[in-house]
């Protein structure tokens, strides 16, 4: 015990003797004192013998200030604290995404640090390709802070051709894709995804998936036109044949289902026969 005490004092000792070659001050909260981090170099060099107890001493920082990110100056602090337990030992796993996932912070419709989080994401990623928490960190980040549907199932989809990975993150890729309103995109993945997969029972999975592509690009239509026929005459529509009256839309509406288009309580359309819809909820 007494040893081990003796080896913190004297690694508190050291990091303070390299506070002279630190990195630019840092607050870890926005009503803190600043933070002094020593260049990794500078650590890397003086204090070899004890570097993991050094990096431990920063991860344990980086989680009791994980608690106090409210504005934008804590995120950055967070990722600062994550870069130098990154330079320190590149294969400490659990700091990348925590220290990601806490950064981002919202001021009205903008996620501050948001690619500055992805980012320190991606160096994860390089050391660690199969991941599962640092790929759904990375495409959660892209999918609802930068709302940059199509990479977000970029990662979601070369996450899910690594071994041992959950099945739902293909299909989850193609609804991205869809939501974002790249139909043909999600429709083509759909298409590949049937002719990859090892059973009928996937295979006639994708297919329908592709039904539902086809079924939320045609209620995308609808509702568009829905839209303009309500900011012109103050009052939703009530009927599809409605909107071919008054010319908001051009042809009759086909559901891939079968069955016919119709509006909801809400005012918005949907499918007869179905409920399926590819959306995101929160």
């Amino acid at each position: 015990m007494k040893g081990m005490l003796s080896r913190v004092v004297v690694l508190l000792l050291l990091m303070g003797g390299v506070l002279s070659l630190a990195q630019r001050p840092l607050r870890l909260s926005s009503d803190s004192q600043p933070l002094l981090l020593p260049r990794p170099e500078v650590l890397r060099t003086i204090g070899k013998s004890e570097l993991m107890l050094v990096t431990d001493l920063y991860w344990l920082k980086a989680i009791n200030s994980a608690v106090v990110v409210r504005a934008p100056i804590d995120g950055a602090a967070m990722l600062a604290l994550g870069g130098l337990i990154a330079d320190l030992d590149p294969r400490y796993r659990q700091p990348y995404w925590l220290t990601a996932l806490n950064a981002p912070v919202p001021i009205g419709s903008k996620w501050f640090n948001a690619v500055e989080a992805a980012n320190h994401l991606r160096r994860g990623q390089h050391e660690y390709p199969d991941d599962f928490p640092i790929a759904v960190s990375l495409s959660y980040n892209l999918m609802s802070y930068q709302h940059d549907f199509p990479a977000a199932a970029e990662v979601l989809l070369r996450q899910s051709r690594r071994p041992g990975q959950p099945a739902y993150l293909a299909p989850l890729a193609t609804r991205l894709l869809a939501a974002a309103g790249r139909y043909d995109a999600s429709r083509e993945l759909s298409l590949q995804l049937e002719r990859e997969a090892p059973d009928e029972a996937t295979r006639e999975f994708f297919r329908n998936r592709r039904k539902q592509v086809d079924l939320a690009e045609v209620l995308g239509r609808v509702d568009q036109a829905a839209q303009a026929f309500t900011a012109q005459t103050g009052a939703a529509p009530q009927s599809v044949a409605e909107l071919m009256v008054a010319g908001f839309l051009t042809e009759v509406p086909v559901d891939p289902f079968g069955g016919s288009i119709e509006f909801d309580d809400q005012g918005r359309s949907r499918s007869s026969v179905t409920s399926d819809r590819l959306e995101l909820h929160e």
